[in-house]
């Protein structure tokens, strides 16, 4: 019996350079050729990093979504010379970053740090009744 393996444990976090305001439809771009020609098994997850920004106008509030990274769109993917030329042929993508034009995959602390994959309980070692002290956020 065939084992079944999960690919996306082998995939990696990658930036993407791509135009000024093209982050939103590289990212859609990508996610539809993922489907056309079938690389669910080497894309896994497009992101454009987004944060709310509180601005007010004429006295009221609001809450606006502001890219948090603008021109840069996050990619998790195994690396091939396949999906390396299918990604860089898509309309508004400039590159990847990294030393000479070659994808260089993002550490472990910088995936957590942008806050590209959810932080579960359990991988921090926190148990239930822990005492535990919020420094940032809600």
């Amino acid at each position: 019996m065939e084992e079944v393996v999960d690919r996306s444990s082998l995939a990696s976090w990658y930036v993407i350079h791509t135009y000024s305001t093209y982050e939103v439809a590289v990212r859609d771009n990508i996610l539809k050729m993922v489907e056309n020609i079938g690389l669910q098994d080497y894309i896994f997850d497009v992101v454009v990093v987004f944060e709310e920004e509180i601005t007010e106008s004429k006295g009221k509030r609001k809450v606006v979504l502001k890219k948090k990274y603008p021109t840069y769109a996050f990619i998790k993917m195994i690396y091939t010379d396949h999906v390396y030329y299918n990604v860089t042929r898509i309309r508004g993508v400039t590159g990847f970053v990294g030393a000479g034009g070659r994808p260089e995959a993002l550490t472990p602390e910088e995936v957590r740090r942008i806050g590209l994959e959810k932080v579960k309980a359990e991988d921090l070692g926190i148990q239930i009744g822990d005492q535990v002290r919020i420094i940032n956020g809600a």
